[in-house]
């Protein structure tokens, strides 16, 4: 804490301080109870099993944080935008929540099951399987009977493949050859506006943490939430905070990891990427779908690397910002402070 003081105090700015040291040494236990807390709480912790789907996200969503333009100053000759999304704005996405039509097949459902694959099964398909569950015999199940999955699957067809898998993930069937053409059609827009309006719900859906958390929102909204407080009470509502915005990237980083994954499918990205798929071809093709194989997981891969790297980074962003509101909100003794300098040059 007098490091951090000190580095505030050398400063022309009393946002910066000794980054390298905080980083470098300290030990979350002994930090939890000082400023450092903060950055520990949303570099180090995380809630034991936070799950968080579509539809319980929307109440919050909705008045996530505090609006940041909202607390910045009127400037003459300028109005001020909003950056809030309005999600309990979207009657798509309200729909789709509702009890009864929850499991419909649309891009919102496909977003709801991107979780469940990006994290290994940790959390069920909306239909209720598990991957490995769903996904277990999937390519004998296939081919046991005639079937709209059977024939583009026999015709090498993986993007209608995939389709199908989806449907099955969110009906909760692992019969894949009983869903017809009339499931896949479930879900697709019945007009022009009900496209224009999933089309704005999905948008909305990957990006609901990004408009939430960016550095001026954070910033505004913790120096609202901790004004008039000091010492334990400003740390607590901070931490709080921290933690609520970590969770929410947390939670949206699969969900992002999904969405770009599917985005950027190739044609001959396979939709059972497995050796059962591999052993369905004849042995002078097989060399290649393995290449293709792999060259699917190596995209793959990196595209989550990349995403869990750049959403790590920020959720350090928030980390210490939360720290940095902390230790601008305490009184600042100028007069000690110097002292203390004096002292350590001695």
């Amino acid at each position: 804490m007098k490091k951090l003081i000190v580095s505030a105090a050398l400063s022309s700015s009393l946002f910066a301080f000794d980054l390298g040291s905080i980083l470098g040494s300290y030990n979350p236990l002994d930090q939890i109870s000082s400023v450092g807390g903060v950055e520990a709480f949303g570099m180090c912790y995380k809630r034991n099993q936070f799950t968080v789907d579509i539809c319980s996200m929307i109440p919050d969503l909705g008045s996530a944080g505090l609006d940041g333009c909202s607390m910045l100053p009127n400037i003459p000759g300028f109005s001020k935008r909003s950056s809030n999304l309005d999600f309990d704005a979207n009657s798509y996405l309200k729909n789709y929540c509702q009890p009864t039509a929850k499991k419909v097949n649309s891009v919102i459902a496909d977003v709801d099951i991107y979780a469940s694959d990006v994290i290994n099964g940790k959390k069920t398909y909306p239909g209720g399987d598990t991957p490995t569950k769903f996904y277990n015999n999937a390519v004998d199940n296939i081919l046991s009977k005639s079937s709209l999955a059977k024939t583009n699957f026999t015709n090498n067809n993986q993007t209608v493949t995939k389709e199908i898998l989806t449907v099955g993930k969110v009906k909760g069937t692992q019969d894949l050859t009983s869903l017809t053409t009339k499931d896949l059609e479930a879900g697709v827009p019945k007009n022009y506006d009900e496209y224009l309006e999933q089309r704005d719900a999905v948008a909305k859906l990957t990006v609901s943490d990004v408009t939430t958390n960016t550095p001026t929102q954070v910033s505004n909204a913790l120096n609202s939430k901790i004004k008039n407080k000091e010492g334990a009470a400003a740390r607590t509502v901070a931490e709080n905070y921290v933690q609520d915005a970590t969770d929410l990237i947390n939670a949206n980083t699969d969900k992002r990891i999904g969405f770009e994954i599917d985005l950027q499918r190739k044609d001959t990205d396979l939709a059972i990427p497995t050796l059962d798929t591999i052993n369905m071809y004849r042995d002078d093709i097989k060399p290649q779908k393995i290449a293709e194989l792999k060259d699917q997981l190596r995209r793959e891969a990196k595209i989550k690397a990349d995403i869990i790297t750049q959403d790590k980074m920020r959720a350090d962003i928030v980390a210490l910002i939360g720290q940095k509101a902390v230790i601008v909100n305490e009184k600042f003794d100028r007069a000690a402070a110097r002292n203390e300098i004096e002292a350590l040059l001695k």
